[in-house]
């Protein structure tokens, strides 16, 4: 809106200087004649710039959501290629290994309990015992 206001500026500076005129001719007929008037500095008023204020926030939240939407669709599209992934690897190993689905879950899953647990063991912090001293040196 403030961009359309200051891109007017030469209708508003006709304006200006047609109501000029007439307001000098009426108190000076045939004195004054003007020949241009310049706008070099355009201050809109406070409400226009609130309400252009407003507008420019809600023009950014609405961009600002269409992102999101994007982004959410594209996750959601991505969480979908990755479940036929995985649904074909699925198949192939049903294929390949003559077992069920859930045999081959199954054992997937006792993979991923095993790691998990020498991944602990691995990591484990050493406990203190208060009532027995360290060894001295």
């Amino acid at each position: 809106m403030t961009t359309e206001l200051a891109s007017n500026l030469n209708g508003y500076e006709q304006a200006i200087l047609a109501q000029a005129q007439q307001e000098l001719d009426r108190g000076y007929p045939g004195v004054f004649r003007l020949i241009r008037i310049n706008v070099n500095h355009f201050t809109p008023p406070s409400a226009i710039r609130d309400q252009v204020n407003a507008i420019a926030s809600l023009k950014v939240e609405a961009q600002r959501i269409d992102q999101a939407q994007t982004l959410i669709r594209k996750q959601s599209e991505l969480e979908s290629a990755r479940a036929v992934l995985e649904a074909n690897a699925l198949r192939a190993a049903m294929d390949a290994s003559h077992l069920s689905a859930e045999q081959l879950i199954a054992w997937k899953n006792a993979r991923a309990y095993e790691t998990q647990a020498r991944a602990i063991g691995e990591s484990a912090t050493r406990t203190v015992d208060v009532a027995h001293q360290p060894a001295s040196k």
